[in-house]
C-alpha cells in the first residue's frame, strides 16, 4: 500500500516534457511540471516575441514584457499566498533579452 502511494506521488510530481496543447489547456499544475523543460530546452535569448507566443501562446503583457502564470496557491485565503510567474523581457525591437521565474510567497 505504501509503495503504491509513493509511486503515485512520484508520478504526480515529476517534470514532464513541454507540450503546447497541454501548456495552454492543462492548467497551472501541468505548467509547473513543464517549466524546467521550457527553460532548459525551448526558451532562448534572441527569440522574437512572435516565436515566444507561438511557443507558449498568449500571455499577460506590457510593452516590453510578457508573463505566464506557472503556479498560484490561495491556501485558505481569497488572495494568493504563493505564486510562480515566468517573466520574459524584450528589447524595443521585440527580441528576448532575459527571462526568469519570479517566485513569491507570503
Amino acid at each position: 500500500m505504501l509503495a503504491s502511494y509513493f509511486g503515485y506521488y512520484i508520478y504526480q510530481n515529476r517534470d514532464i516534457e513541454y507540450n503546447k496543447k497541454l501548456w495552454i489547456s492543462g492548467g497551472l499544475e501541468i505548467r509547473e511540471r513543464m517549466i524546467d523543460d521550457i527553460i532548459e530546452h525551448k526558451l532562448k535569448k534572441g527569440m522574437t516575441s512572435r516565436e515566444v507566443m507561438e511557443l507558449l501562446g498568449e500571455g499577460h503583457s506590457s510593452k516590453l514584457e510578457i508573463w505566464y502564470y506557472i503556479m498560484e496557491d490561495f491556501g485558505w485565503d481569497i488572495d494568493p499566498v504563493e505564486t510562480k510567474i515566468l517573466s520574459i523581457s524584450f528589447s524595443p525591437d521585440s527580441v528576448v533579452t532575459s527571462y526568469q521565474i519570479n517566485h513569491w510567497k507570503k
